[in-house]
């Protein structure tokens, strides 16, 4: 019996070395699988990083630690223990990695670069967690034999709670969702939401953050932002239209109303001019004509100084034209002998300062004080605002202004890049050609500051003109002597009197036939 057992022990001695051997090999052997899995998925991260710009960031990295050891256990050692804690780590590992490349090629990469459609992140953040939260369910379902239905009937409960505790909140993202799907706006839209012009910056679970043309941030809780009518400048385009009332007084002519207002809002920088502006009459109402005034932006942070001067403009051009804006009130204007001889006192020291500058301008230096007095007492100084066009190349004209007080730009397009070429100050004349010709504008006169400008009238100087046809004589020379001095010939010529004097007869026979055909002398 004592050999028996002697024998056995020698036997087993070597059969637990065998053992032992064999186990440290499987160690070994499960060892170096988990690491060429580790390294395999960490080429395959680089991969995507140096070739497709994809960056897994440092849950792919925890990922590839956690599913190097399982899949190892998994197909080499099955039963040992702990693999389905490292399999339920790695499942929800993975669900991040599979979270963070939806986002890259669903989301980003299909929708905003495909099909140019910005995904807001409310809507991912929704999709990752349902689907972590999918996920988590049936790791504890499937490696811990958790029955869903308790989790179900548990987050009910919960459900039911916080619902009752959190109505304003889940009130929010139940209309983050309507905002979401239903889509009456999207990021970078202005709109008018509650009296106030904004742009959409951000739509998240709770609140839709709005920024204001002054640069102003507001966050409007989206259950209040649904109970409101939002108008979106940008629903169809870019080019979005703006439109204003406006009362006129009911004595005036609706088309020369329609005309006066077009051509204001067409003069205001920010205004596009296609589609053209536009001017309806929209209602008859106590006190005044209603008119709306419509006018195309393409940028809306502009908003406020392109109605500014629109506004502004509109002011002007009905002063001058002498069109009033009636109140919805009755005014009791009482005037003192002294209020009105002051005022008149004013009118005459004006209309002696226009003359004055009209004595000294060659145009009129040929005429008498009665003649004048004329073009003075029929031709009022009228109001143009910072600015405003007074007159525009190539359009056709028969009038010349003289500049009273203020400063005004000449600019010029040769090349439909606009030009500044001169500056204009109180006393210059500007547009005489097309008065004594008919000619188009040649140049635009743009007021720099607030001005006041006399502009004569083709009626008004015929009447001088039948009076004493021997001015037409005198200004025809004039505008012959102009003509040589833009050509430079006066100075090229300065010692061939003759050959001067003979292109001057020359336009001078050229002008007067022009002028006389105009006025049809």
């Amino acid at each position: 019996m004592l050999g028996t057992l002697c024998m056995s022990a020698r036997l087993a001695i070597p059969l637990a070395n065998a053992l032992g051997d064999l186990r440290m090999m499987r160690i070994g052997g499960l060892l170096l699988a988990a690491v060429l899995i580790y390294l395999s998925l960490v080429a395959l991260g680089r991969l995507f990083k140096y070739r497709f710009g994809t960056r897994l960031g440092r849950v792919y990295q925890f990922f590839c630690l956690a599913a190097g050891p399982y899949l190892a256990l998994q197909f080499l050692a099955p039963g040992l223990g702990g693999r389905v804690e490292l399999g339920a780590v790695t499942a929800l590992l993975g669900t991040g990695v599979v979270v963070r490349l939806i986002d890259q090629y669903f989301w980003r990469w299909y929708f905003e670069e495909q099909r140019k459609a910005p995904v807001p992140k409310f809507i991912r953040e929704v999709a990752a967690g349902l689907m972590l939260l999918v996920v988590a369910v049936s790791v504890l379902h499937y490696s811990y034999g958790f029955d869903p239905k308790v989790f179900l009937a548990t987050s009910g409960v919960v459900g039911i709670i916080l619902g009752l505790a959190m109505q304003d909140s889940l009130g929010n993202i139940i209309a983050g969702f309507a905002l979401q799907f239903g889509r009456p706006f999207q990021v970078g839209d202005w709109l008018l939401v509650d009296g106030q012009h904004v742009r959409a910056v951000e739509i998240n679970w709770r609140s839709t953050r709005f920024v204001t043309n002054d640069d102003i941030q507001l966050d409007v809780p989206n259950q209040q932002l649904v109970r409101q009518t939002i108008t979106n400048f940008h629903g169809g385009g870019s080019a979005h239209a703006v439109r204003f009332d406006i009362g006129i007084d009911s004595d005036v002519p609706p088309n020369r109303v329609k005309d006066l207002l077009r051509r204001a809002t067409e003069s205001s920088p920010g205004v596009l001019p296609h589609p053209e502006p536009v001017v309806t009459l929209k209602n008859f109402g106590e006190s005044a004509i209603v008119y709306e005034v419509r006018f195309w932006l393409d940028d809306h942070r502009a908003y406020n100084p392109t109605a500014d001067g629109v506004r502004t403009n509109i002011w002007y051009a009905l002063h001058r034209n002498r069109v009033r804006i009636p109140f919805p009130s009755r005014t009791v204007h009482v005037e003192h002998v002294q209020t009105r001889r002051h005022l008149a006192a004013k009118q005459d020291a004006t209309h002696k300062a226009v003359l004055d500058l009209l004595r000294d301008q060659p145009v009129f230096a040929t005429m008498g004080d009665a003649q004048l007095q004329m073009l003075v007492s029929h031709c009022p100084a009228q109001h143009y605002g910072r600015g405003e066009v007074v007159i525009h190349e190539g359009v056709n004209g028969s009038s010349m202004f003289v500049l009273v007080r203020g400063e005004a730009g000449v600019m010029v397009r040769p090349d439909e890049t606009p030009t500044w070429v001169a500056t204009l100050r109180g006393g210059d004349c500007f547009g005489e050609m097309s008065l004594l010709t008919g000619e188009k504008r040649s140049a635009s006169v743009v007021a720099s500051s607030d001005c006041e400008v006399m502009e004569i009238t083709k009626p008004v100087f015929a009447e001088i003109v039948k009076q004493d046809p021997a001015i037409l004589t005198r200004l025809s020379e004039l505008l012959a002597h102009r003509q040589l001095e833009t050509e430079g010939i006066v100075a090229a010529h300065a010692q061939r009197s003759l050959n001067v004097e003979a292109r001057v007869q020359e336009y001078q026979a050229g002008f007067l036939a022009k002028i006389k055909s105009f006025f049809e002398v």
